[in-house]
């Protein structure tokens, strides 16, 4: 388990609050900062003196809409379906 910092920005970027918490990875802490609880503008995540990520509103909002999709897969008792996206092949195909 790792420590973490999230930051919450203003319009300005200015920060107005932060959360410590604690996940096992720098993505479980990027998640952690699109939970619904959390509502600012911008959220920089920080593991001590190493800046994780900064995420702008619509990086959340995205973010706040796959783990949504996720847990209604989840509760529908569905595999998650694998990204989409063009193959070598395909682009080969073309």
């Amino acid at each position: 388990m790792a420590y973490y910092r999230l930051y919450l920005l203003n319009d300005t970027e200015r920060i107005f609050d932060c959360q410590a918490i604690e996940r096992d990875s720098d993505d479980a802490a990027v998640l952690a900062a699109a939970v619904p609880g959390v509502h600012s503008p911008a959220v920089e995540i920080w593991a001590g003196a190493r800046k994780v990520a900064h995420l702008t509103a619509e990086q959340l909002d995205s973010q706040r809409a796959s783990l949504a999709l996720l847990g209604l897969f989840r509760r529908a008792g569905r595999t998650v379906p694998q990204r989409v996206g063009s193959t070598s092949r395909d682009a080969n195909d073309a």
